[in-house]
């Protein structure tokens, strides 16, 4: 069973999620999400868990709302396998979408190293983890049986 992270029992915050849902590895990629939050000073208000999705143990994108001086604003974390990111939900009404989305910014990211790089040899390593990682996330958003239902 899953137990909840030191930062939401200390801050008193009511996640709407059903911790015991959760596997053991779920709850630490959420719990390193919400520390994420934590350190920022980002209050942390709702996780989605009917929109979020995790690929144990590979990835995890997590729907998440939180408040940032005082104003609340809706992302989408993705962590795992990877370092934690995050992309607005404005933009991406499914965790399918973000996937995508995802994909799209780490190959971005990638270019710009590129361009950025005064010699072949500098970045070319994380230019490289950038490009595998979109590539990998790419198949797993066209892998029709992991969306059967749509998100």
């Amino acid at each position: 069973m899953a137990t909840k992270p030191a930062v939401s029992m200390e801050a008193g915050i009511k996640l709407d999620i059903n911790w015991s849902n959760l596997s053991t590895w779920e709850a630490e990629q959420l719990s390193a999400i919400l520390d994420y939050c934590q350190q920022r000073n980002w209050q942390a208000f709702k996780i989605s868990e009917h929109q979020s999705r995790t690929l144990e143990p590979l990835i995890s994108i997590w729907k998440v709302a939180f408040s940032v001086n005082g104003k609340p604003k809706t992302v989408w974390f993705i962590n795992g396998e990877l370092p934690i990111d995050f992309i607005p939900f404005k933009l991406n009404e499914s965790a399918r979408d973000a996937l995508l989305s995802f994909s799209r910014k780490f190959l971005k990211q990638a270019q710009i190293l590129k361009q950025e790089s005064k010699e072949e040899s500098e970045n070319r390593f994380l230019m490289q983890k950038l490009v595998k990682v979109a590539a990998d996330l790419l198949v797993l958003y066209h892998e029709k049986q992991l969306w059967k239902d749509g998100s």
